[in-house]
């Protein structure tokens, strides 16, 4: 049978459209999903000039930190000092107290104001960073429960307040013990440039080379005698006077593990 050339052309039309993926004028397109985020924080860590600093591995909450944190009506600045006993935190943050245990990098508990500043309580989650320069967490009014704590959106976070590291440089009286020939005097001058100290001392030309990191110098030393030349570590940390340090030593062929249980003291201070 012959088809009419107006049906086959029209035919052919449609054809073409579909496989362009020809849709109904009259269809709508569909709405994209959302994609899910998570809610941004209220508030970020406050910034303070950047300054390195090692705290204390077995305390490492204690010190000073300037934090922000969410009151619900708006961000408030203030100033907490934490000290740390093993896992026990206590503190005072602006008008009200804080009671608080650790784990691992953990601090949770309670806060509690002040007598005549309203006498109101919570709980506080925070978590220190692996610098433990900083740390972020939330908090919750104690009516909630830890079920509120867990889902709260009021931050609480913090920034270390840093003190400038004491120098180096300079002459000092120092002593050090050895097994073999017991106590030992020695003045020591150091030369610091940056984080970086060099050294002398008056037992077998003796040489430091060392690293500041906080209070602390960390390096190694070399000296020579009649039964040859020998070398180890040392760690000094200057006290906060600033004027003397305490420290240990140990010979190279120990290496470092040995320095947290060595009884070879080296002590000095300032001339």
């Amino acid at each position: 049978m012959k088809k009419s050339p107006a049906i086959i052309l029209a035919g052919l039309v449609c054809i073409m459209l579909i496989a362009a993926g020809c849709t109904n004028s009259s269809g709508t397109t569909p709405a994209t999903i959302p994609t899910a985020t998570t809610v941004a924080p209220i508030s970020t860590v406050p910034s303070i000039a950047a300054t390195t600093v090692t705290a204390s591995s077995s305390t490492p909450w204690s010190g000073t930190w300037n934090t922000l944190f969410d009151s619900g009506s708006g961000l408030i600045a203030g100033t907490l000092t934490l000290t740390q006993t093993g896992s026990s935190v206590t503190g005072i943050q602006n008008n009200g107290t804080i009671n608080a245990t650790v784990q691992g990098s953990t601090l949770t508990g309670t806060w509690l104001d002040r007598p005549g500043f309203g006498n109101n309580k919570g709980l506080i989650k925070l978590v220190i960073s692996e610098d433990a320069n900083s740390f972020t967490g939330t908090w919750a009014s104690a009516s909630g429960g830890t079920a509120a704590l867990e889902n709260s959106t009021r931050t609480w976070n913090g920034v270390r307040v840093v003190s400038p590291s004491p120098s180096w440089t300079g002459t000092w009286n120092s002593s050090y013990s050895s097994r073999e020939y017991g106590k030992v005097n020695v003045l020591i001058l150091f030369n610091q440039t940056g984080s970086s100290v060099a050294g002398t001392y008056n037992h077998g030309n003796g040489t430091i080379n060392a690293t500041v990191q906080g209070n602390k110098l960390s390096g190694t030393w070399i000296d020579s005698d009649n039964t040859g030349t020998k070398s180890g570590l040392f760690e000094f940390e200057q006290l906060t006077d600033e004027k003397s340090f305490s420290g240990r030593w140990v010979y190279t062929a120990e290496g470092a593990g040995a320095m947290k249980n060595t009884s070879q003291f080296w002590n000095g201070m300032r001339v």
